[in-house]
């Protein structure tokens, strides 16, 4: 039965009363001081704890920084707007009995009643006198008051303060306003932030400069691999000279243009790779003359077996390899070798 008639008072616009509005302003005044209290104390531990953060801001440090400085930032939102309502409140105390003196909402107090009406049902949890309050208020003025009061988008055109509607809203913190949250809590902790690229920044790179950059980078690619190959002929070069070529005093010493002249012309050859020259020939065929056999005037005598074979391609002996050599040389081994005997040699 209380709740109908307090449903009618409401209809009627009838049951305001003076003495209970004055204690819920007192009492709601006293609350939002005490919660007001609690937040500060623990948005400065959760801002310590941020600055620690960053002060061992190895690996994932900055993002676990970032994701705790929102939380900062909401409270800084609704610390700002407690204290707004909470002045709104003193306002209304002192010049109640002008509420009750008038039908209709007085012009000096239209921002103040606006604003308590709407943050009874944003923070009506924490404070329930402004429930309270809203009730009063609705009798006074009427349900049709309260709810444009309440809503969204008409409690600003009722007069309620904009700071209080923003900071009692629900929503998600802007990324350009954590960052500078943040870095004021680096700096206050004396650390040195990398400050990441800002929100929106253009970073992609002009797609002229990107054809440029990946052309430059596919030269330099294909550079190093023509080092890489002259880097390797030369190691095999050096190798099989040392094996095949003969121990004369008489010989010259090659120059680097001699070296630099077979390693390009080897590089020249079509579909040289490492494999090419590593890999077992399963037909070898002979070498030119003069290459894998003693230098001497002495000519070679084929055996009687291969001479009588006119299809069967000449053989020439091979030297022995060296017991330190691993594996057999192969046939562009011994090619560069004669190449490099023939050198030696001179004209």
């Amino acid at each position: 039965m209380h709740g109908v008639f307090d449903a009618l008072k409401d209809v009627l616009r009838v049951g305001y009363d003076a003495s209970k509005t004055k204690t819920a302003l007192r009492l709601a005044l006293g609350r939002l001081k005490l919660l007001r209290n609690k937040r500060e104390s623990a948005r400065r531990a959760i801002e310590t704890e941020v600055g620690e953060m960053l002060k061992q801001s190895r690996g994932f440090g900055y993002d676990a920084a970032r994701i705790r400085c929102e939380t900062v930032c909401r409270e800084d939102a609704t610390l700002k707007g407690y204290e707004i309502l909470e002045l709104t409140l003193e306002t209304l105390l002192a010049r109640l009995p002008a509420v009750s003196a008038s039908k209709a909402v007085p012009e000096e107090l239209r921002e103040a009643i606006a604003t308590v009406i709407y943050a009874a049902k944003r923070a009506g949890t924490e404070v329930p006198e402004l429930e309270t309050l809203k009730k009063q208020f609705g009798r006074k003025y009427g349900r049709e008051y309260v709810a444009a009061c309440e809503g969204e988008g008409t409690a600003s055109a009722c007069g309620a303060n904009a700071t209080v509607l923003e900071s009692l809203k629900v929503k998600t913190v802007d990324d350009n306003t954590v960052q500078r949250r943040l870095e004021a809590i680096a700096a206050k902790n004396d650390v040195v932030m990398e400050t990441p690229i800002a929100i929106g920044e253009e970073v992609a790179m002009p797609a002229s400069e990107s054809n440029a950059a990946y052309a430059s980078a596919a030269r330099a690619a294909a550079a190093a691999e023509a080092a890489a190959q002259r880097a390797e002929a030369a190691a095999a070069i050096v190798a099989s000279a040392s094996l095949h070529a003969p121990s004369d005093d008489a010989t010259k010493e090659l120059s680097d243009a001699d070296v630099e002249a077979v390693i390009d012309e080897v590089l020249a050859m079509p579909d040289l790779t490492v494999e090419d020259a590593t890999a077992k020939p399963s037909a070898p065929s002979g070498p030119p003359p003069g290459v894998g056999q003693p230098i001497s005037d002495k000519k070679v005598e084929l055996e009687s077996s291969d001479a009588s074979d006119p299809a069967k391609p000449k053989a020439y002996p091979k030297p022995s390899a060296p017991e330190e050599q691993r594996g057999p040389p192969t046939a562009d081994a011994d090619d560069l070798a004669g190449r490099f005997a023939a050198l030696k040699k001179g004209p």
